[in-house]
């Protein structure tokens, strides 16, 4: 099967999310090492990016570290979600371009 899609219309499609990123298990161990690269590599690069996990309080202070490790970046969003709930994730990944996720095992 062929693209036929020209670059500036899958730009346009991918700008149409809400955000560029979310990171999806932001409070593990791997996740905070991939929030920490992104906020201090791209995320002052007009970023939209998101945290995603289950739980909002452990997501309020990774955003905070984020935050103290690269001041003048975009914080990013925070998106709750289960990876034992379809309907969550579904909502999350309906906002993103790309969802990369840390979720283990």
């Amino acid at each position: 099967m062929v693209n036929d899609e020209s670059p500036q219309s899958t730009r346009r499609r991918e700008r149409s999310r809400k955000f560029d990123l979310v990171l999806f298990g932001a409070t593990g161990f791997t996740g905070k090492l991939v929030a920490e690269y992104i906020a201090r590599n791209h995320a002052s690069d007009g970023l939209r990016w998101a945290l995603a996990g289950r739980n909002a309080e452990k997501l309020a202070h990774v955003q905070a570290e984020l935050s103290s490790l690269a001041p003048t970046a975009v914080a990013p969003e925070i998106l709750i979600g289960d990876s034992a709930d379809r309907a969550s994730l579904t909502a999350i990944a309906r906002q993103a371009a790309v969802v990369c996720t840390t979720v283990g095992p």
